[in-house]
């Protein structure tokens, strides 16, 4: 547990439960416990709020002017360890029975002498530890939930206005130099657009898992989107980036298409990034499940580096690929991988040193039946007349 082990026992408390925190202290003595008495009221209440000991323990039995003066700190401190409370007073009881404030727990005083005070401390030290997890968890989550909505808002939106604009922009009558300007800009702004999508997921999937969102698609357009997205990257590098459509191009397929398209801009996107001469070569499948290879011819890596790379929780390059001239894994491995789970979906790779990389991911994707033409229709009409 990331606290102190000290327990702080008021001064005024009585000599039964002095000596049961030092018989706990005496039995806990290699897990760091100590007990440690404070001067007065409102030291013990100072350090309580500061979190300077890992419990706070009073008996207000002992005295009752005390406990007066006690109840109203405590109802108005906000407390950094569990408070922890001897007494007999039913109001007690039922002024912090709710759990309003959190860190107090009260206990009748026969506890100290039966032998459970021990186990009284210790639970209440690990329930606070429990809310104290909670709060900050609740608080990260409210925290990203926030910048969640200031990146998709403030950041995306603004970046799909201007990506939109440099379409618009490029279909105008551009001498070359210009359209080699506003070529580059698209591509800037398409692929910070990727990034941010990606950092987008990536904090959904911390905050539960998304919804697929299902619909009708055709596979040739999403397939011909993405190879437009990354031809210009593979072009500046000098390599070839090659398609192999083995499937209907007119037919349609009902999946997750955004999610989809996420997983070959990440995972061709970084064959291109580490490989340095060659291809990089995508191969579209579509029977029962919609499958996508790609093959790279980067340096490759080994088995042990493939299993290190497939398994690694981290998604910077660095973590996952191993440097900058390592193929196959990068910057949006981890979230394709979970992607793909989520549409019930995997992904496998091969690699050796020297041959490049093979990526393979497949998922369940249903095909559309195809309308019958209008002559096979009117055919049937006529057989059926006659």
């Amino acid at each position: 547990m990331d606290r102190p082990e000290n327990i702080l026992l008021l001064a005024k408390t009585g000599a039964t439960l002095n000596a049961a925190a030092a018989a706990m202290a005496l039995r806990c003595a290699d897990g760091g416990f100590a007990v440690r008495r404070s001067d007065s009221d409102s030291s013990f209440v100072n350090q309580a709020r500061s979190g300077s000991v890992a419990c706070a323990i009073v008996d207000f039995d002992e005295d009752e002017a005390l406990a007066s003066r006690l109840r109203r700190e405590i109802s108005e401190s906000d407390f950094a360890c569990p408070v922890l409370i001897f007494s007999s007073d039913a109001q007690d009881v039922r002024l912090w029975a709710d759990k309003e404030f959190g860190a107090v727990d009260v206990h009748p005083p026969s506890v100290i002498a039966s032998g459970y005070f021990e186990k009284a401390v210790l639970s209440s030290i690990r329930a606070y530890d429990l809310q104290r997890r909670a709060r900050k968890s609740a608080a990260n989550a409210a925290i990203q939930t926030r910048l969640l909505g200031l990146i998709a808002h403030e950041i995306r939106v603004p970046l799909e206005t201007l990506r939109f604009a440099q379409k618009s922009l490029l279909a105008a009558n551009l001498n070359d130099e210009y359209r080699r300007i506003a070529l580059n800009c698209e591509r800037t702004v398409s692929y910070l657009c990727e990034y941010v999508s990606n950092f987008i997921e990536a904090a959904r999937f911390e905050q539960g898992v998304p919804k697929v969102c299902e619909e009708e698609f055709t596979l040739r357009a999403l397939v011909e989107e993405v190879m437009d997205l990354l031809w210009p990257h593979a072009n500046i590098k000098g390599i070839a980036l090659k398609l192999k459509p083995k499937f209907d191009k007119s037919a349609s397929v009902v999946g997750d298409r955004k999610r989809l398209r996420q997983v070959l801009v990440n995972l061709i996107g970084n064959a291109i990034r580490y490989t340095d001469c060659g291809d990089v070569t995508l191969t579209v499948y579509h029977n029962r499940r919609l499958s996508f290879i790609i093959r790279d011819s980067g340096v490759g890596m080994t088995p042990e580096r493939v299993q290190t790379v497939f398994y690694a929780d981290s998604d910077s390059p660095a973590a996952e690929a191993g440097g900058e001239h390592s193929s196959g894994l990068g910057v949006g491995v981890a979230l394709s991988r979970k992607l793909l789970a989520l549409m019930r979906g995997d992904l496998t790779v091969k690699s050796n040193p020297g041959s490049g990389t093979i990526i393979r991911c497949s998922v369940p994707c249903r095909m559309m039946k195809k309308p019958q033409n209008n002559v096979a229709k009117r055919q049937e009409i006529r057989e059926l007349v006659t």
